[in-house]
């Protein structure tokens, strides 16, 4: 009998090995499951293996809350820090008192509406105004008593005076008032309502103050960008340059079917799922992967944090109320971001819509209906058939690889067994645990990761991405792979935003990188790691022409080429000053004025030491577009050094509109 903190799938697989090889069973099994031939059949022949079921049988050990005894400790360890001016380990420990506060009763709500109350009193001496008007929301959502209502109504009134006295001399929160968002409506009014110019507590409305502030978000944050020209009506999450064509070399793949600009967004998707990565369940919003020092918790589990109520409900009412229970449980068994991603598409997806799904499958197979779409011709993000029916490489699986996948997606499907997501009905395991199997196989080679640079102010180079959780993407992959891709990918919350980093002609392949970028890899390499993930060989330019790498190509001289016939230029980059009329093409005999590209690299470097001084994107970008736009079309031969460095410095401007956090 397994408790969760013990089901480790890892271990669990290799004793079931074990007793495979002591009991003299490892050829018959294999030989019995390779005549499976599609995911049903291979999960019930595991579900049938007596030896599966008792290795990988379950028990539920849920934890849930602390006692209100601990909470109370802790409430009075924070009172403690508040007592002696130490502010932030006062809201600390009322943050680790609110997410651990049961919920379960009066008294509980009682004692978290105080806790939240207790922070914003430490957060309103922090100068975090906003933050301190949120949790007086919260306190009093969650019903503060009454007697004391007056003291958050006179904390609401020094708060909106200081946001005020703030706005009008340090511009602090125009970012606020400015946001195009309906939950700071309310402070919106008391700021700007001229006749509200002294605000006192006598004229606080605490209902109408921090009405819906528990949803404020603490900052404007990054604004997710639109399309130029809205988006494609059969692909919605993408613009309407993106179409699909299919080829016998590339398969199914997406090209532009106009030319495509420099920084142009070519797909704007929410995911279908996502998983927030544990190490960041500390600092992040699970729904919205915001960052967050003052949480609002689970109202089952202390396992997790949202930046607020509608954040809270929206994961609970999507998923959390089926997994909650056995998050620990998923988290502790090692089977990976891919494990709980698939678990997350099945619960985000519903029994019943699984169930209704499978059964219009064998429908679909008469069908000339394309894979993937709705019955209107159209690619939706949100459709589970998007997800379902991306590809699988199932037949390039060797049997031993299929067997371990298979076992993994019954201990899944067993983890969802301890909660109330089955119904009871005898065809409903073999269906999810066949569909749980069908991702296991497809998320490796169609999930991306969920990225957020960490920035370094003092040192922009020394700043990183890192990757804070993974999801599936039903348009994003659609794009297939090159070493020297054409776009670049960036986060906001989990909405992904790729955008054109080269100009795209009409015609030309949308292509995306699966890891290997040929500036940093040789290509052995690059091949080497795509094969077994993703059961392909790359024949990308890149790849093709052995490009050098970064290190190489700083000791090239970066050629010209005539932007009239693209022909390589007898002179490069570097002596382009030297020729005051330009150079005649020997090719074309057009005269190519060298002098243009001089100024626009001009422009290009000065605009380069501002922006890695200051990190003002806003001015630095429209100039690195036009000065990529110039070498990709008229100016340079590639691989060139000139080319990469202005690319990356595009990239770190899309990374800073993006998910962004300073660095300690």
């Amino acid at each position: 009998m397994q408790c969760y903190a013990m089901a480790n799938f890892e271990k669990l697989y290799s004793k079931l090995c074990g007793l495979l090889q002591e009991n003299g069973q490892v050829g018959s099994i294999s030989e019995n499951f390779s005549k499976r031939l599609n995911d049903e059949e291979r999960i019930g022949f595991c579900l049938d293996q007596q030896n599966i079921s008792e290795v990988f049988y379950l028990e539920l050990c849920f934890s849930g809350k602390d006692s209100i005894e601990r909470i109370t400790k802790l409430r009075n360890k924070g009172n403690d820090y508040f007592k002696h001016r130490q502010y932030n380990q006062a809201a600390t420990t009322y943050t680790e008192a609110v997410l651990t506060c049961p919920l379960d009763n009066q008294q509980c709500e009682e004692a978290i509406s105080i806790l939240f109350a207790n922070r914003s009193a430490a957060l309103f001496y922090l100068s975090q105004y906003k933050e301190c008007l949120v949790d007086i929301g919260l306190a009093n959502h969650f019903g503060y008593p009454q007697k004391l209502v007056h003291k958050l109504r006179e904390r609401s009134a020094k708060c909106l005076e200081k946001i005020q006295c703030d706005r009008e001399d340090k511009k602090q929160f125009q970012d606020v008032l400015d946001a195009p968002s309906s939950h700071c409506a309310e402070v919106k009014e008391c700021l700007m309502n001229e006749s509200n110019a002294t605000i006192s507590s006598e004229n606080i409305d605490i209902g109408h103050a921090t009405k819906k502030l528990n949803d404020l978000q603490l900052t404007a944050g990054n604004v997710v960008p639109g399309f130029t020209k809205g988006p494609s009506g059969i692909y919605p999450g993408a613009s309407e340059a993106f179409s699909i064509v299919t080829t016998a070399e590339a398969g199914r793949h997406p090209i532009a079917n106009r030319d495509i600009k420099v920084g142009e967004a070519v797909i704007i998707e929410k995911p279908f799922a996502s998983v927030l990565l544990e190490p960041h369940f500390n600092t992040h919003c699970e729904y919205c992967y915001k960052r967050t020092d003052n949480p609002v918790p689970c109202l089952q589990c202390s396992k997790v944090r949202y930046c607020s109520l509608s954040c809270q409900k929206e994961a609970w009412n999507k998923y959390h109320k089926t997994e909650c229970t056995i998050l620990s449980l998923l988290l502790n068994s090692e089977v990976g971001k891919f494990g709980q991603l698939a678990v997350r598409v099945i619960t985000v997806s519903g029994l019943k819509k699984l169930m209704e799904y499978r059964q219009s499958l064998d429908q679909t197979e008469e069908s000339d209906q394309p894979l993937g779409f709705g019955t209107d011709g159209v690619y939706r993000s949100d459709s589970y058939s998007t997800i379902y029916h991306l590809v699988t490489n199932s037949s390039q699986r060797s049997v031993a690889n299929l067997f371990k996948r298979s076992v993994m997606a019954v201990f899944l499907l067993k983890c969802l067994e301890l909660t109330d997501f089955f119904e009871g009905q005898p065809k409903e395991k073999l269906v999810v645990g066949a569909m749980i199997l069908r991702h296991l196989q497809s998320l490796p080679c169609n999930a991306h990761e969920v990225s957020e640079l960490v920035h370094n102010r003092s040192n922009l180079a020394a700043s990183q991405s890192i990757e804070v959780g993974a999801a599936i993407y039903a348009t994003m992959s659609l794009l297939n792979h090159s070493c020297d891709p054409s776009v670049v990918r960036h986060f906001y919350g989990d909405t992904c935003v790729v955008r054109a980093m080269r100009c795209i002609p009409k015609g030309s392949e949308i292509a995306d990188n699966y890891g290997v970028l040929c500036a940093l890899t040789v290509s052995k390499e690059r091949q080497d790691k795509l094969q077994p993930q993703y059961y392909f060989t790359c024949k990308c330019e890149a790849c093709l022409e052995d490009w050098p790498q970064y290190n190489v190509l700083s000791t090239l001289k970066t050629k010209l080429k005539c932007h009239y016939c693209s022909t390589q230029l007898s002179i490069d980059l570097d002596k382009a000053g030297q020729q005051q009329d330009g150079i005649v093409c020997r090719k074309c005999n057009q005269h190519v004025n060298t002098q243009e590209l001089l100024k626009v690299k001009n422009e290009y470097n000065n605009q380069v030491n501002c922006f890695l001084d200051a990190c003002n994107y806003e001015a630095a970008m429209p100039v690195f577009e036009s000065y990529l736009t110039a070498l990709d079309k008229h100016y340079v031969c590639r691989p060139c050094i000139e080319y990469n460095n202005c690319q990356e410095m595009l990239k770190q401007c899309y990374s800073l509109m993006a998910n962004c956090s300073l660095s300690n």
